[in-house]
Order: C-alpha cells, then structure tokens, then sequence
C-alpha cells in the first residue's frame, strides 16, 4: 500500500500538453488556484458542489490531460482523507442516528464527513492541475511577479519564490528516493505490510533516515549546481521571458469572476443539503 501510494504521487509533476490550460498566465493559475481553494470551502450545498464538480471536470477535459492520471494520483490520498473524515462522524454533536454503547452517529457527523470528503477531494484535483499545467520555472515568475510590490519593504521575493517552487518540485523526486528505500528494505527482508504497529514504526525509522540523508545530499547538490551557474539570488538579475497578460489571459480572468460570482448568488437560494 506504501509503495502504491508513492508511485501514484502527481503534486509538483508537470505534464507536458499544447492545452489553453497551459497557455494561460500563470499569476492567473496561482490567483484562481487560491479563490477556488477559498470557495470550495465556503460553500456548503450540494447544487454547488455539483456547479464545482463540473467546473474542474470542464477545466481537466481543457488541459489535454487523462482523467485516469489524475484521479490515479488522487487515489492514494483517499485513504488519510477518508480516515480524518471518519473522525468527525463519532465526534460531532447533533441528532442522534446510531447509538450502541459508546459509539454514537450523528446526522451532522455523517454531513461533516461527506463534506470534508468532497472539499478534500476537489482540493486536491485543483492543486494538481496547478503543477501539471504550469512549469516549475513558471510557477516561481508567477509567484514573484504577485508579491513583486513586497520588494519596497525589502522582502525578498525571488528567493521566497523560488524556495516555494523548489519545495514543490522535490515532492515526486521525495517520492522516487522513498520507494526506491522501500524497495532495498523489502529486498533486505522487511515486511512493510505487516500489521504489528510496533514493527511499523520501526521499519518507518529504516525509511526515515536514509531519506533524511539523502534529502540533504541532494539540496547540497543543488546548492553547489547553483553556485556553479553563478546564481546570486534577485541581484543584478535579469529575465529570459517577461510575464505579459494576453487576450487569452483576460478571457480567463472573466471566465474565473464569472463563475465565482454565479456560485456565490446561487449560494444565496435555499437547497438541499448533502
């Protein structure tokens, strides 16, 4: 189960596609990504959960990419999300549905559940869409260009971009260096699968440590490859490609309001909750 859970990672992938997905601005993304993250978790009925669902079924049929990669990588999440969930079911106050001794289902536990289940779900597919639709490169000129008014307050926005963008590019390369662990542990006699807690936590200790070293061997690589290509931070930087908004972006930006502004009225009309 471990094993398949890491090879199914798909945050911080790029997948390579000619899609308008791709095209779009990526300070439009990074802003979009942020508002939708927002509004999957202001609303609460299931007609715009429902508008939410088809919005991201439209945005992934537009990004060229198979819904099977997505929901694949979605997959090995369901789990924890699933399991967190869970929890609020025995934890919520409210009507009672099911009692036996000292388990007691509520009706809002069993709503919490489902509602958790649902935001979890879209947010991840819509983080995921994020990396795969843009470059990493194009992540970092993304987020430097929105926190570009910081830098008359000497922040540093180059560097804090780029450690962003770094962090999320090492998460499938994280992934790769774990299941290769996994695999010259299990060659070495190690029953990841067996269901003694006790020995779970100790073989999670065998993953752990070799992955903290390699960890840092590889961001001290990374730093030397840096320095070698004389990279100095934001000083004295210039820029191969400039970020300008296109037609296509601002059709984008009216498509995302638009649609914003629809769920939030809707929002307002009584329905059926989930």
């Amino acid at each position: 189960m471990v094993i398949y859970m890491i090879n199914n990672t798909i945050i911080g992938q790029y997948y390579p596609s000619e899609s308008i997905l791709h095209k779009i601005d990526p300070r439009i993304k990074i802003v979009f990504t942020m508002l939708f993250s927002s509004l999957i978790f202001f609303v609460k009925n299931l007609s715009n959960y429902i508008l939410l669902g088809l919005f991201i079924f439209s945005l992934i049929k537009i990004s060229k990419i198979p819904i099977k990669f997505i929901l694949k990588g979605i997959k090995s999440t369901i789990f924890f999300i699933t399991l967190t969930s869970i929890l609020n079911i025995f934890f919520t106050n409210g009507t009672t549905l099911i009692k036996y001794k000292f388990i007691t289902i509520t009706y809002e536990g069993l709503y919490y559940c489902a509602l958790i289940i649902i935001r979890m779900f879209f947010l991840m597919i819509t983080t995921s869409l994020l990396t795969l639709c843009t470059l990493p490169t194009s992540i970092t000129d993304g987020i430097e260009g929105l926190l570009l008014p910081l830098k008359k307050f000497k922040f540093p926005v180059h560097e804090f971009a780029m450690m962003i963008t770094i962090a999320i590019r090492f998460i499938p390369t994280i992934s790769e260096e774990i299941e290769k662990i996994i695999k010259a542990q299990s060659s070495r006699g190690v029953d990841f699968e067996t269901k003694n807690l006790i020995k779970k936590l100790k073989y999670a200790m065998s993953i752990l440590v070799p992955l903290l070293a390699n960890s840092f061997r590889r961001a001290d690589e990374l730093a030397i490859a840096m320095e070698c290509r004389c990279y100095r931070g934001d000083e004295n930087r210039s820029k191969f490609k400039k970020l300008k908004l296109k037609r296509i972006d601002l059709y984008a930006c009216f498509t995302i309001i638009a649609f914003i502004c629809f769920v939030l009225i809707f929002k307002n009309y009584k329905m059926v909750k989930i």
